[in-house]
């Protein structure tokens, strides 16, 4: 199983696709879900399209969510200020940012979730009132991508916690978290509706974010749908490394949480060990202790 590089710059749309989701200026390595060696995950998913839910217990509730919950959560955003938001940094309102930093998910998450109910249920009221509020998303954004609400409506006076500069404060500021979201967002109402309006936002500031210069260099992996972290009580010490090219191995562990898909690498460990990779949700069961998803590149030469 071998790391997918980004070759050169494709098309952010088809590194979208390719599952290298840019994020604080490294690309995620996305890697395949299945694997020739060891054991394997023995069910198979399959495109949510092409399932029909007719029973008497989800399909009522799915209708509940399509009829009831997303149409709130929009009903909501609006009388919060949420959408108001992206109006006044995107000028097209007066006012003031309304709620806390990380106000923008609350947005973008309705969005995913309306995308993915059009993509088995065909609504146009949904629709339009998905392409509004993505107008006043689009008109938020800064020239040069970024898209953080909190900061712009009033960069003078940016809210607590987010720093007076972008990105001094990524541990709590949400930025990365918001665009996240944004990302996830944009991805799911371009599958459902074919349309860029909302990808090409999210392209700006993923190119935008891949030019932080205090996280470029690091790697992250994917599998599938699981993120994968390298825990403290695996990898002894923390000089850990993903190089170029480097190459993974799907190994079954029954004695993890009554068995999890680990990942091991040849990829330069502390003290010249295997790098072994854990899917994030499954790490600090085995005790406290360090935790990371995003590696570098490389190590520095030995002093």
């Amino acid at each position: 199983m071998t790391v997918k590089k980004r070759a050169g710059r494709p098309s952010a749309t088809a590194a979208f696709f390719a599952g290298f989701f840019v994020c604080g200026g490294a690309a995620a390595i996305l890697l395949p879900s299945s694997a020739a060696e060891g054991k394997d995950y023995p069910i198979r998913p399959v495109p949510f399209t092409q399932v029909q839910v007719k029973d008497a217990f989800w399909l009522p509730r799915l209708e509940t969510n399509r009829t009831v919950t997303i149409p709130f959560l929009f009903k909501k955003n609006e009388e919060t200020g949420r959408i108001d938001n992206f109006a006044i940094a995107g000028g097209l309102i007066q006012g003031k940012y309304k709620g806390e930093r990380y106000n923008d998910t609350d947005v973008y998450k309705p969005i995913e979730g309306a995308a993915y109910s059009l993509m088995v249920h065909p609504d146009p009221a949904l629709d339009r009132a998905l392409d509004e509020v993505i107008v006043k998303i689009a008109a938020a954004q800064e020239p040069d991508g970024y898209l953080f609400t909190a900061r712009t409506c009033d960069p003078a006076h940016p809210r607590p916690g987010i720093g007076p500069q972008r990105w001094v404060e990524e541990t709590v500021s949400h930025e990365l978290y918001n665009a996240g979201h944004l990302y996830e967002a944009a991805v799911a109402h371009f599958l459902a509706t074919g349309k860029h309006t909302l990808l090409d936002v999210a392209v700006r500031n993923a190119d935008l974010v891949a030019s932080v210069k205090d996280d470029a260099g690091r790697a992250a992996v994917e599998r599938g749908p699981l993120v994968y972290c390298a825990e403290g009580v695996d990898n002894r010490g923390s000089a850990l490394a993903i190089p170029e090219g480097a190459e993974f191995r799907a190994e079954w562990r029954l004695d993890l949480l009554n068995g999890i898909v680990v990942l091991k690498s040849a990829a330069s460990g502390a003290g010249g060990n295997p790098l072994i990779l854990v899917p994030y949700y499954a790490w600090a069961p085995r005790g406290a202790g360090e935790m990371a998803v995003w590696l570098v590149r490389s190590l520095p030469p030995p002093s």
